[in-house]
């Protein structure tokens, strides 16, 4: 992970599980698991970008809409 993060930094890397490819090795809990403690002593803000800001930009989502 510190590779990805280095090589493509935190406006560019966008979460994604992997499964059911990763369930070869380990649930899907355990995976969730270890991303997620990977980033938890990030800014908030860069861990919005990872899990959800990043992925909207490239797949060009439309902005919600306010209740």
């Amino acid at each position: 992970l510190d590779t990805v993060w280095q090589t493509f930094g935190e406006d560019r890397v966008i979460y994604g599980s992997n499964w059911p490819v990763s369930a070869l090795y380990a649930d899907y809990a355990t995976v969730q698991h270890v991303v997620q403690a990977y980033v938890q002593d990030l800014p908030a803000a860069t861990q919005r970008k990872f899990f959800h800001d990043n992925a909207a930009k490239m797949y060009r989502w439309p902005a919600a809409s306010p209740s």
